[in-house]
């Protein structure tokens, strides 16, 4: 756990929390996807290979309810070697699932 801000804490993701979380956002797919601005394909793909070590979620102190989670995503393979991959941070909202913000890390 690592604190970002007063009262704000986020915290790894559980087996069980990403489990649902993955099976919300592919139920919610028709709904949300034009809120990602990266292929959302991309995303569930990437997610479903890497597992809780792409997601976090902030909670406030003392409190079991999820403020927003965090989803690590780089597009795939064949992005990269044609020089145009790309790596960063999805914010979600935990109640609708669409993307807040994707703050991008790195890009060839």
């Amino acid at each position: 756990m690592s604190k970002n801000s007063e009262n704000k804490i986020w915290h790894e993701t559980t087996a069980e929390e990403f489990n649902e979380l993955l099976e919300r956002l592919k139920a919610k797919h028709a709904a949300i996807a034009d809120s990602y601005e990266y292929p959302f394909e991309d995303l569930l793909e990437y997610l479903e290979k890497t597992g809780t070590t792409a997601c976090k979620s902030m909670r406030a102190e003392n409190s079991d309810q999820n403020l927003h989670f965090l989803l690590h995503f780089a597009s795939p393979a064949e992005t990269w070697q044609n020089l145009c991959g790309i790596e960063g941070h999805y914010l979600v909202d935990p109640l609708t699932f669409r993307a807040r913000l994707f703050e991008l890390d790195s890009r060839n």
